[in-house]
């Protein structure tokens, strides 16, 4: 999803281009304002860049977040897998100690 960044100048002047041509506009200040707009879009790219940057960090965040989380869950249903093979050995080992030991008759 690409985002769309919009720019609106509002340049404000006299409004009649009689005076414009008379020289209300000097070169200088013409030069300061084409200075201006050049560093004001090197900004605007500056966050663009940094804002890509951003994005491309939390998907790798997010990647690596979910990549762990579904290792402590793989882990904890080999422990309930293991916790629950082991109850069974020892049930099962009772059971024959106590058949061997004739405590305790099945019928």
């Amino acid at each position: 999803e690409k985002l769309k960044v919009t720019i609106a100048f509002d340049i404000l002047g006299s409004d009649s281009l009689a005076d414009v041509a008379e020289g209300a506009l000097s070169a200088g200040r013409l030069s300061t304002t084409g200075e201006a707009i050049r560093e004001l879009l090197e900004r605007v790219h500056a966050i663009h860049d940094e804002n890509e940057y951003e994005k491309f960090e939390e998907a790798d965040f997010r990647r690596m977040s979910e990549s762990v989380n579904n290792r402590v869950m793989l882990f904890s249903v080999l422990q309930v897998l293991l916790m629950i093979g082991c109850s069974l050995y020892q049930m099962y080992s009772l059971v024959d100690f106590m058949m061997k030991s004739r405590t305790f008759n099945m019928v």
